[in-house]
């Protein structure tokens, strides 16, 4: 997310005794995140509308609160809402965050073949969203076989990128939870 201040910000407040509350903001860049707080004068609990991952659901002196988060794919308007058992006055506070560089952060992955053999990507895509697991599966060719899957790091000094990850196994697969190449050695 972006360090920036919120993109929007939209709030609702509701005294009529009513047990649920809805409020609508505007996003104004694809791929923001909404973030809710909403409170009652009143003890029991809250539960989020469709859509929001709920995050907090706290009671404490007659009183109760509770914080959600929803991703939004798209730019445009939303509505979250939420209900509660026991409520006589509502207050609801939204922020719509935008993301950071503009939007959604992707990464291209290269494979490299030495001597006879493929690798086959899946979900083979040309680039991929940041946190998309992908798994590359090494064949060797015909009278060939895996000697080893490795990544090594083209970021030589920089905290945690000083070695080299391989897969000695001949098993084909190697576990990567973030960017850099990867060769098969067949």
């Amino acid at each position: 997310m972006s360090q920036s201040a919120p993109q929007n910000a939209a709030t609702n407040v509701d005294t009529s005794g009513a047990d649920s509350i809805s409020t609508s903001i505007t996003s104004a860049a694809a791929n923001s995140w909404i973030v809710d707080v909403v409170g009652s004068g009143n003890s029991g609990s809250f539960t989020a509308a469709s859509g929001q991952t709920e995050r907090v659901d706290v009671a404490a002196s007659g009183m109760t609160g509770a914080m959600s988060t929803k991703a939004l794919t798209a730019a445009g308007a939303t509505t979250l809402g939420w209900t509660h058992n026991g409520a006589n006055r509502l207050a609801h506070s939204l922020a719509s965050l935008a993301p950071s560089g503009g939007g959604a952060t992707t990464f291209t992955l290269t494979t490299n073949v030495s001597g006879s053999g493929s690798v086959a990507r899946n979900p083979n895509a040309a680039s991929y969203a940041a946190g998309t697991v992908v798994t590359l599966t090494a064949t060797p060719g015909s009278g060939f076989r895996v000697l080893r899957v490795e990544r090594r790091s083209h970021r030589r000094g920089q905290p945690g990128h000083d070695h080299d990850e391989r897969e000695p196994h001949g098993d084909g697969h190697l576990h990567r939870d973030h960017p850099g190449p990867v060769h098969a050695h067949p």
